[in-house]
């Protein structure tokens, strides 16, 4: 038996915020781990004006791209492109098709140029020799209704999502409920409570994103993300001031070793 959808009751939402000093970041949310939402940070990106389906399809379509299925991950094909993104509403093949953590930097580094994320998500791994270097950055490219399954990000690193197109539906569920998201199995949106009864417990919060906002994930937190229309939006996971406690308390490694679904994967 499937719950109602957790998006649509009554669930605490996310502070939204506009202007945080470096302090107030670091204080009121980074180390306390709470979610909060960065207004008018990315108006003075390029890539916010710039980033659209026809620009990554006129400069960069002949790209080969893999693109899985929201509900089977095994189930991926490759094509160019703007084979994807001319096809995103129009062909029902790819209708549930997500173009998901997709490592740019590989292929087109200068992308990075288009964007300069506020200095509080700027991750300490910058300062590793190139050869050794993270690429924990991400271009999703995604159709309405496709998905990203419940999970905590790798080593318990946090992130920051920026979204240029359409809107997101996010649902977050803090560190101590761990022990309810059986390892990510369970559908978040869509729970079937028969199966996972301890699902019922869970206290989330939810926030509708919009274009020209940027989501912060607190390292620990266990989230689901929904694309309710056609979406382009930019990632990073980073390691730094604002997080690197995670790495030092024993009850975090612990919790995240026994219930994670992917303890040791790395982009």
């Amino acid at each position: 038996m499937n719950s109602p959808d957790p998006s649509i009751s009554n669930i605490s939402t996310l502070d939204r915020r506009e202007n945080l000093s470096q302090k107030e970041f670091l204080h009121e949310y980074a180390y306390p781990g709470k979610p909060v939402v960065l207004l008018n940070a990315m108006n003075q990106w390029s890539a916010y004006k710039l980033w659209t389906k026809e620009f990554f399809a006129t400069h960069y379509g002949a790209l080969k791209v893999s693109v899985r299925k929201s509900d089977n991950y095994d189930d991926e094909i490759t094509l160019r492109l703007d084979e994807y993104i001319n096809n995103l509403s129009s062909s029902e093949k790819l209708s549930f098709y997500y173009l998901k953590d997709w490592v740019f930097e590989k292929v087109c580094p200068e992308l990075m140029n288009y964007y300069d994320p506020p200095s509080y998500f700027k991750s300490w791994t910058r300062w590793l020799p190139e050869f050794i270097r993270p690429k924990w950055r991400w271009l999703y490219i995604a159709p309405p209704n496709s998905a990203s399954h419940l999970h905590v990000d790798f080593l318990n690193t946090s992130a920051w999502n920026a979204l240029f197109l359409g809107k997101k539906r996010w649902l977050f569920f803090s560190p101590d409920q761990a022990r309810y998201m059986y390892k990510g199995e369970v559908n978040a949106f869509k729970p079937n409570i028969e199966k996972f009864p301890f699902f019922a417990k869970t206290k989330p919060l939810t926030y509708l994103q919009s274009a020209g906002e940027i989501v912060f994930t607190p390292g620990g937190w266990w989230h689901a993300v929904r694309n309710e229309e056609e979406s382009i939006a930019v990632s990073e996971n980073f390691i730094n001031e604002a997080n690197y406690r995670n790495y030092f308390q024993l009850r975090t490694v612990i919790r995240y070793f026994r219930y994670a679904d992917h303890p040791f994967w790395l982009a």
